[in-house]
């Protein structure tokens, strides 16, 4: 009875460990007020679909540091980092761990990077 009690605790501490290492930037971002229109998770990235309007808000939520910005083709594609998210990758000698693609009205936000086409 007390290993099985046991290999429940350590299984419930598992999960509990995995789930709490995983950074949820929908939440972030929701619970600062800002409207989410879409959340999806493909495979490592997490990626978000907000109004253009609210990119000032999520770089402020974020504490976002802009690491390039590039125009392509009437998009602009942001690559930066927030200390408020704790995995990155490095590019160019430099953490990113957010790109915003933000094309008329539509924001989408990957975290580390937008997974699939923007």
């Amino acid at each position: 009875m007390k290993r099985f009690l046991a290999l429940i605790i350590i299984a419930i501490l598992f999960v509990c460990i995995f789930f709490l290492d995983k950074t949820n930037l929908n939440l972030i971002i929701q619970n600062s007020g800002v409207c989410v229109d879409k959340f999806v998770v493909c495979g490592n990235s997490q990626v978000l679909e907000l109004k253009s309007l609210d990119y000032s808000k999520v770089k402020n939520i974020l504490n976002l540091e802009i690491v390039e910005s590039n125009e392509i083709a009437g998009r602009t594609i942001i690559e930066g980092y927030s200390n408020k998210l704790k995995n990155y990758l490095v590019v160019n000698n430099r953490k990113v761990n957010i790109q915003i693609s933000i094309c008329d009205d539509k924001m989408t936000i990957g975290y580390p990077l937008i997974a699939g086409s923007f």
